[in-house]
């Protein structure tokens, strides 16, 4: 299957690996991007409601702006892995995460709105990943000055839901089964 296997840390960025091992026992990229879909909507939904503008410190983020956080997070690496799966040798630029959590509009909206868009995003990102072919799935690409696999785009997307489901209920909410 093509979407079977391991990322090669060598085709992503040193910090990459962090979340390439939050997700070791799989190897099955489409299996785990759907079921870490599942399981992070799920993980959205079962946050209070009451929690979703805490910050556990001065100048954190609040909850809902860590899921804005990973939803724009995965948009953009499902761009990165569009753009290297169809060969495109564009040197793709890196992206300042805080600009974008000051700049994401989420005092108006509901962690079921937020899980909404994250589930509709990770389904656009399932679409683009089960029909890449063998030739577009290892192509090597330039994304933040590193080299990039749509692959290795795939398991970083798996890894960072899993960081921050685990931020989340770490360091904004008492009682939560761990993800």
């Amino acid at each position: 299957m093509i979407l079977e296997g391991r990322p090669n840390p060598e085709h992503a960025s040193p910090y990459a690996t962090y979340y390439f091992n939050l997700s070791d026992r799989q190897t099955d990229l489409m299996e785990s991007l759907i079921q870490n879909g599942l399981k992070t909507a799920a993980f959205i939904r079962s946050i209070p409601e009451d929690k979703a503008d805490f910050q556990y410190a001065d100048g954190k983020w609040s909850t809902k702006s860590v899921i804005a956080h990973l939803i724009d997070t995965e948009r953009i690496f499902q761009y990165r892995a569009l753009c290297i799966s169809r060969k495109d040798t564009t040197e793709l630029p890196g992206f300042d995460e805080d600009n974008y959590a000051n700049y994401s509009p989420v005092d108006n909206r509901t962690l079921e709105d937020l899980a909404t868009e994250f589930e509709a995003v990770r389904a656009s990102g399932i679409h683009l990943f089960r029909h890449l072919t063998s030739g577009m799935i290892d192509f090597i690409g330039i994304a933040s000055n590193n080299p990039l696999t749509p692959r290795s785009a795939g398991w970083i997307i798996v890894g960072h839901a899993i960081h921050h489901c685990r931020i989340i209920a770490e360091r904004y909410l008492v009682d939560t089964e761990e993800f």
